[in-house]
């Protein structure tokens, strides 16, 4: 494993808060095969709004964070975890508590400049989040 033969590894843990924002954009990429905002063409991929694809997505992120949590566990690891959210929100916060975890010393007063970051199928992705909490808030609750 990758921080076996560190003695005191440091790892920082980056997540979205929105899960069903993730599972969204994770299944959209999937049905689409567009990942990046390089990828795509002229017009934007259209893609079918898929239920299944979504829950999928759902699944397979819940797995990725349990065995990231299992690892973290048995190796005895603190993560500095970091949110998509807070970095995009306030960058430089986001540097700073970086750099703070791992020891460096960073200027407080340097310029940070972030690079343009382009959401892919924006209103797409809300349509999308609209749809299926609405049907999950028509679903009985167990």
């Amino acid at each position: 494993m990758f921080v076996t033969n560190v003695p005191e590894p440091r790892v920082v843990y980056l997540e979205r808060t929105d899960r069903t924002a993730h599972a969204i954009s994770y299944a959209r990429a999937t049905l689409s095969g567009v990942w990046r905002t390089e990828q795509e063409g002229e017009e934007e991929t259209a893609v079918a709004y898929s239920e299944t694809a979504i829950r999928q997505a759902h699944e397979g992120i819940n797995l990725q964070i349990a065995a990231w949590e299992q690892m973290f566990s048995d190796l005895r690891i603190r993560p500095l975890r970091l949110s998509y959210e807070t970095i995009v929100s306030d960058p430089g916060s986001a540097l700073l508590r970086v750099g703070q975890f791992l020891g460096v010393e960073l200027n407080p007063n340097a310029r940070i400049v972030m690079p343009s970051v382009y959401k892919q199928a924006d209103n797409d992705a809300k349509a999308w989040a609209e749809r299926f909490e609405s049907r999950d808030r028509s679903k009985p609750q167990v």
